[in-house]
């Protein structure tokens, strides 16, 4: 067939049928992307990818720790420190400002190790608590802070929380925190939040943050 006529050929008569054009048409489809939403969790799940992914992880922690921090950091989330406690979300940062008030808490630390638990296909897997918390009558808690509890693997997690660590491990979501009085979602609570606490917090810069910080900037004025 003549290339000219070729040029003049059309997918349904609306968009040119060059190989660049039909590709960009097909994978414009919401059809599409579901399909490959879907593939990638399915192959994202596969254990042998997984199990490949935390041997990368736990190598690069063993062989260089802070190229593994600023892989870490670079995500894109709110993390960086508060009066030397690292946070990996701004729900942490509240919270860690919040029980520093407290006279009650004698010393907040990150929790050193992991706990091992069975996930639903019965594989052993490991995740990392967020923090230690010392207080002053001597007990410790260890405390989990997620957004929602509505998660993969929580029930198993917590199961295995508490089974090493009894009714000392504990996790609060967001809604606890709300009744803790720790309004996040209020305009003067963020303000009063910041123009108290932002000498002594340090970011990890990223595209959230640097959003935050124009918020912050215009409140500290």
């Amino acid at each position: 067939m003549p290339i000219a006529m070729m040029k003049r050929r059309k997918i349904a008569y609306t968009i040119p049928a060059c190989r660049n054009c039909s590709l960009k048409y097909d994978i414009s489809s919401d059809i599409w992307s579901d399909i490959n939403s879907k593939s990638q969790l399915i192959a994202q799940s596969r254990l042998e990818v997984k199990a490949k992914q935390r041997a990368s992880q736990f190598r690069l922690m063993a062989e260089d720790p802070a190229v593994y921090l600023e892989k870490r950091f670079s995500k894109s989330y709110v993390c960086g420190s508060i009066k030397e406690i690292i946070f990996d979300s701004i729900w942490e940062l509240y919270y860690i400002a919040y029980c520093l008030e407290s006279d009650l808490v004698e010393s907040i630390s990150r929790y050193a190790g992991s706990i091992s638990y069975l996930d639903k296909v019965g594989v052993s897997r490991r995740y990392f608590p967020d923090f230690v918390f010392k207080y002053g009558d001597g007990t410790e808690r260890i405390i989990e802070i997620k957004g929602s509890k509505k998660y993969n693997n929580f029930h198993d997690k917590f199961n295995a929380g508490r089974k090493k660590h009894g009714i000392n491990y504990l996790v609060y979501e967001q809604k606890d925190l709300y009744c803790l009085g720790i309004k996040f979602n209020r305009g003067s609570f963020l303000i009063d939040f910041y123009i108290k606490n932002f000498k002594h917090i340090e970011f990890h810069s990223n595209k959230r943050v640097d959003n935050l910080m124009k918020r912050i900037n215009e409140w500290l004025k």
